[in-house]
């Protein structure tokens, strides 16, 4: 049975040689969509595609597994279907095709390009990826090495940054420098990217200043709050107008809007002083005339209360002095930042040489590697791969950084991208994702400039009321001044289920502080959560509900799980919940756990440690210092040294032993499954008999 697609999802199916951006809202079919698109691709009458020509990218691995695979089934069926002789021998060579195929996430495309051109990149053969703890060891040792350097040569620029940021304790200035490195990392050239940051602080002219980004961001953020203001005032006068309301209130709450409204104007001028446009700002003590409902009159005050908070907050604490002031304090911080640029310049260029020695690169290094190839002109491999991809294909675009976006460009056209995502979806930001690029993208694919936007709306998955209520909530919550998106009609889900049930949803809003007042301080944000839920319930049941007819969600059960299964409890709701019942975190688990690191690969300093201070390993914590002292290498490198040391006899044999274990574990790992590599462990180091005397 052939799917009824809706019209924009043919759209988005059967459009050719131009770059389109596919804006797909939670449960629009997009992944249903993008595999129809790339079997129509490989099945065109007029001019098919080799399924190998199709550069396919996805967010993570099982993502790409799981493409590959409908990708296989949907072929595969056709192929059943079909009594083409001709058409079925051109299906099994696109099945044959799927295993080779580019359909795959960015780093791993970036990784099978490096390890066929890594001599290109000065990366030796047999590079490896550097697993989280190696880097952080890293890491750690670099900056280390890097701040001793620094302290040592007693410049006054970074003695000066120190006091400033970190008194006796460097921790700040450690966290902006690992801060400013990880975020260049986002960026197609990351030393140049830290360079211009110290052009932000190098301002001229009050012209500069109100053209900067300082002044513009300011701007922006100063009227959305203002905005925020005045519907808090609206909210007060709206309670004011009500019978029993405070209605002499009306007449200065009014005021008080025109005078934030008349600030909103003032700050869009391009050369607006801030502290001026403030200056008349002033809130009078509201005076009650008449009698009305003590409750309402709170009500409005507290709204009020709210408005003037935000506003004084930008006259008293923000715009505190003149531009003149302002660009002075701006320029007063170049030598500071330069300073930081420097040190985060420093420590990128000495982690990408520590890391060349021990031959390793991580998640970043394959991106900038990867660009590195494919910006030099002179390989070709850039054009080669613009030539064999006819289509670039990128699902959860809301989700890529500068980067990658740098990576996908130079392995397309100028008309064959298809972009798939949702900016309302996007959640990475934290690891550096930039939604802006999809963003700009939407603005200017709807203007017909670059490309054409298509919007998926449709929702499938979900029922029509809980579509309304969300479509509701979060058109209060998204405004493009706060969240940088507008979540008006044209972002609506759409419900497209038919067996929707007419059961509105409801929205109950907690206020934490005033929740802890009212129970005395001694409750958390979990249990208060869980006592409102488990009422809620209460009343259901009253209504003829029953409790196997309901369900909690949380986005962790792993600690808030528990703590609503014990206040359900205690409201008499019977309640089945997953806990985490703290094995995993058991000691045996947690050392079989390091063994099994170790195995994999010794040169892990924690795992290493805990495994060495076991009863596998037998060491006590001065032998370890013994071993460690001295070496400047890892852990694994002071054990290796260890029998050249002059250290006593029966601790280079217990190191001997332990090497000797290790290796025979590492062979058994290697030729055997893992269940007899668990039971060697357990069997030979007694371990079942060390777990029988813990549980005693």
């Amino acid at each position: 049975m052939k799917p009824n697609w809706t019209d924009e999802q043919k759209n988005a199916i059967t459009w050719r040689n131009e770059n389109l951006l596919v804006s797909a809202g939670a449960g629009s079919g997009k992944t249903a969509v993008l595999v129809e698109r790339i079997i129509q691709r490989v099945l065109d009458e007029k001019d098919p595609v080799d399924i190998n020509r199709l550069l396919v990218v996805t967010f993570t691995n099982a993502a790409a597994a799981e493409m590959r695979q409908r990708i296989g089934n949907a072929l595969f069926q056709r192929l059943k279907e079909t009594t083409d002789r001709s058409l079925a021998q051109y299906l099994q060579k696109q099945l044959s095709l799927l295993n080779i195929a580019s359909i795959t996430t960015l780093h791993s495309f970036c990784l099978e390009l490096l390890r066929e051109h890594y001599l290109l990149v000065g990366l030796p053969a047999k590079f490896t990826i550097a697993n989280e703890i190696e880097k952080n060891l890293l890491v750690e040792e670099v900056l280390d090495g890097l701040l001793e350097e620094a302290y040592g040569q007693k410049e006054a620029s970074f003695l000066g940054l120190v006091d400033a940021y970190g008194g006796r304790e460097d921790e700040l200035v450690r966290k902006i420098i690992l801060e400013l490195y990880a975020f260049s990392l986002s960026q197609p050239k990351p030393i140049q990217w830290l360079e211009s940051l110290s052009a932000q602080y190098a301002i001229t002219g009050e012209e500069g200043l109100a053209a900067s980004g300082w002044s513009v961001f300011l701007q922006r953020q100063c009227r959305a709050e203002l905005a925020e203001a005045i519907g808090f005032l609206e909210s007060a006068m709206a309670i004011s107008a009500k019978p029993d309301g405070p209605e002499s209130y009306l007449a200065q709450l009014e005021d008080e809007k025109n005078m934030l409204q008349q600030v909103c104007q003032q700050m869009e001028a391009s050369r607006c002083n801030g502290a001026a446009a403030f200056a008349s700002v002033a809130f009078a003590t509201l005076r009650l005339k008449g009698k009305c409902d003590i409750a309402l009159k709170e009500q409005a005050k507290a709204y009020r209360d709210k408005a003037k908070a935000i506003a004084l907050h930008w006259k008293n604490d923000i715009f505190l002095g003149s531009n003149a002031e302002n660009l002075q304090q701006i320029q007063s911080l170049y030598p500071v930042v330069e300073t930081f640029v420097q040190l985060a310049k420093g420590f990128y260029e000495r982690l990408q040489e520590a890391k060349q020695k021990k031959a390793l690169v991580d998640f970043s290094d394959l991106e900038h590697f990867a660009l590195l190839l494919l910006e030099e002109e002179a390989n070709g491999i850039g054009q080669a791969l613009k030539e064999k991809f006819v289509e670039v294909l990128v699902d959860e675009y809301q989700d890529i950084n500068c980067a990658q976006e740098a990576i996908l460009q130079r392995v397309s056209r100028e008309n064959n991208r298809f972009l798939v995502g949702d900016v309302k979806q996007s959640i990475y930001r934290f690891r550096l994702a930039e939604p802006g690029l999809f963003r700009g993208k939407y603005l200017a694919y709807s203007e017909g400039r670059g490309g054409r936007k298509i919007d998926l709306a449709a929702n499938f998955r979900s029922q029509g009321e809980i579509l309304k209520g969300i479509n509701f909530i979060f058109a209060q919550l998204m405004h493009s001044g706060v969240t940088e998106i507008d979540y008006d009609e044209g972002a609506y889900l759409i419900p497209r289920r038919t067996d929707s049930a007419p059961y509105p949803i409801e929205l109950d809003i907690i206020d934490v502080k005033e929740a802890k007042a009212a129970e005395g301080g001694d409750t958390s944000t979990a249990q208060r959560e869980a006592r409102v839920i488990g009422q809620k319930i209460l009343r259901l049941i009253e209504d003829g509900c029953r409790y196997q007819d309901m369900v909690i969600l949380l986005r962790s059960t792993k600690t808030w799980a528990g703590i609503f299964q014990e206040e359900l409890q205690l409201l008499g709701v019977p309640c089945l919940a997953e806990v985490n019942d703290g094995d995993v975190e058991a000691p045996e688990i947690m050392l079989l756990s390091s063994i099994l690191q170790v195995i994999d690969n010794p040169y892990q300093d924690i795992p290493l440690a805990g495994v060495l201070l076991s009863v596998f390993g037998g060491f006590t914590p001065d032998e370890v210092a013994t071993i460690r002292i001295g070496e400047k290498g890892l852990l694994y490198d002071g054990l290796l040294a260890a029998q050249e040391k002059d250290i006593s006899l029966v601790l280079k044999e217990k190191v001997s032993a332990f090497l000797g274990k290790l290796e025979a574990l590492r062979y058994i790992a290697m030729q055997q499954p893992i269940a007899d590599l668990l039971t060697k462990i357990y069997q030979d180091e007694h371990l079942f008999q060390w777990v029988g005397l813990l549980k005693v």
